[in-house]
């Protein structure tokens, strides 16, 4: 099992966060454990989950969290899900002390998760606002999660940080990232565009393209090594995951079309301010207007 650096984990001085300290009770139960996803690459919200490599066989690690010994350092989670099912197997936790929830995979069982955070961490390091940005779809994504519930079979954050990536490379304006390389987690090229504009705009303008993909005759088609690639017109959303070559959207339904429809409810909401301060604007100035047709009247009513 390869060791990542540590300095990865992202520990701070002093009080430690609740997920620290999940990760933390976790590694007294394997102290091979390693950290991936979002807490490694330091992206994580405030209550994500904490995403775990074990060295553990998975049933092992069961037997642990369910032993009746009070003094076993598994009694701080408790088991909420053995997804036995999935393409790699996982298990779901809940660490009792701070409800962080730590979603724990087998080494043996998925050996690219590391490839995967390396990915991001060489798009972040080129791309200085593409940080900000992440922590954006982040954050949307969490926001609706009840909503676009992965185990039905909606994108999870990770997908939609591809399809961030991804629009980074395409935009309009001009890219801000280039493409990948044929394989491992290098970047073809080291010249692109600078840009003024902020993470805020950047998230604004990936909204509507999850608006237009959603919309009835919309397509959805990204392949981080081949960003120009428009993929087979017969596949409505295409995410291309950069390290299996796999697409990771496999829609069921409607999901397009409700993905796209809480990315136009985020555009009105992100709308509403501007709108609010020009409708106080117009009232200020109405009742500027009223109060210099009062003074008028007081005046002429004592002139004559």
């Amino acid at each position: 099992m390869r060791r990542l650096g540590r300095m990865a984990i992202g520990a701070t001085a002093g009080k430690k966060a609740p997920w620290e300290r999940a990760w933390e009770d976790f590694v007294r139960l394997d102290r091979e454990a390693e950290l991936h996803g979002s807490r490694r690459i330091g992206l994580g919200c405030a209550d994500s989950d904490v995403d775990v490599v074990t060295s553990l066989p998975l049933e092992s690690l069961v037997d642990l969290v369910r032993s009746p010994a009070p003094a076993s350092p598994a009694r701080t989670f408790e088991l909420l899900e053995h997804v036995r099912w999935a393409r790699v197997p996982r298990l779901i936790l809940k660490h009792r002390p701070t409800e962080i929830e730590v979603d724990v995979i087998n080494c043996q069982l998925d050996h690219q998760s590391h490839e995967r955070d390396e990915v991001i961490h060489v798009f972040l390091d080129a791309c200085p606002i593409a940080r900000d940005f992440m922590v954006l779809i982040g954050e949307w994504v969490h926001q609706h999660s009840a909503l676009m519930p992965p185990k039905q079979g909606f994108p999870n954050t990770y997908t939609f940080r591809m399809i961030g990536f991804h629009f980074l490379q395409t935009r309009k304006p001009g890219p801000l990232l280039p493409a990948l390389a044929d394989s491992g987690a290098a970047l073809r090229d080291s010249h692109f565009l600078d840009t003024d504009e902020d993470a805020s705009q950047l998230f604004t303008d990936w909204l509507r393209l999850l608006v237009r993909a959603g919309a009835s005759h919309g397509r959805l088609w990204a392949d981080l090594r081949n960003p120009w690639d428009t993929g087979p017109e017969e596949i409505k959303w295409g995410v291309i995951d950069p390290v299996s070559g796999r697409n990771i959207t496999q829609f069921r339904g409607d999901q397009a079309k409700r993905i796209a429809a809480l990315a136009a409810k985020e555009l009105r909401l992100r709308r509403k301010p501007r709108s609010t301060l020009a409708e106080l604007g117009k009232l200020q100035q109405f009742c500027g207007f009223l109060s210099s047709s009062y003074w008028t009247f007081l005046d002429r009513a004592c002139k004559s």
